[in-house]
């Protein structure tokens, strides 16, 4: 199949798009070689495929797009299991679970700061204001973590949306009883954890 005279222009152009910067890391890491340029990736074979797990990285809005595609990478699965819906959940619920607890503190904190920037509110007005879809879809995109959900109060009031949920994907991640084990073993990471969301209002 011959490519159309006009696609290598068109990719060119796309070079500064996020989701084909996520594509261009993905082909880097491949190959393990750090220094392929934009150039070699562009005439790659697998160009097309890659900015569509990039595009739908985007899309997701999650904050955890390298780390899926070194999970993807280091699990080595198939390309074209890349963008199914069932490999990124798998990778959400199993990358929550092993992130430091303060780590995924920091970065849940990012997401809620950006949609509180977008929506001209103060950021413990995001929690509070989140319909079940939205806290599903936070979940799930990996965007805030179980960490920040269940120790404090406006974390555990958005996670009470999702009473009757029965979503396997929503909970393998909140997993109540693997939560509630994980903090009686951390139980100081727990309280100093608390002690910050409350601090800021959470």
């Amino acid at each position: 199949m011959k490519v159309h005279p006009c696609e290598p222009r068109r990719r060119l152009n796309q070079k500064d798009d996020k989701g084909v910067k996520i594509a261009h890391y993905a082909f880097k890491k491949i190959y393990n070689k750090p220094t392929a340029t934009y150039d070699e990736f562009i005439k790659s074979k697998i160009y097309s495929s890659l900015v569509k797990v990039g595009q739908l990285l985007v899309q997701y809005r999650t904050t955890l797009s390298i780390e899926y595609i070194d999970f993807l990478i280091q699990q080595q699965i198939r390309l074209d299991y890349w963008t199914k819906e069932s490999t990124f959940e798998k990778f959400v619920a199993e990358h929550t679970k092993s992130e430091d607890a303060f780590d995924a503190i920091e970065r849940s904190l990012r997401s809620l700061e950006s949609i509180a920037e977008e929506q001209n509110k103060e950021l413990n007005e995001i929690l509070t204001s989140f319909t079940e879809k939205d806290i599903r879809n936070m979940i799930v995109s990996g965007r805030v973590s179980p960490w920040l959900l269940y120790c404090c109060d406006s974390g555990i009031n958005a996670l009470s949306l999702l009473v009757q949920c029965e979503s396997k994907d929503v909970m393998a991640i909140i997993d109540p009883e693997y939560w509630s084990n994980l903090f009686s073993k951390y139980h100081t990471d727990v309280a100093n954890i608390r002690t910050i969301l409350k601090d800021g209002g959470l």
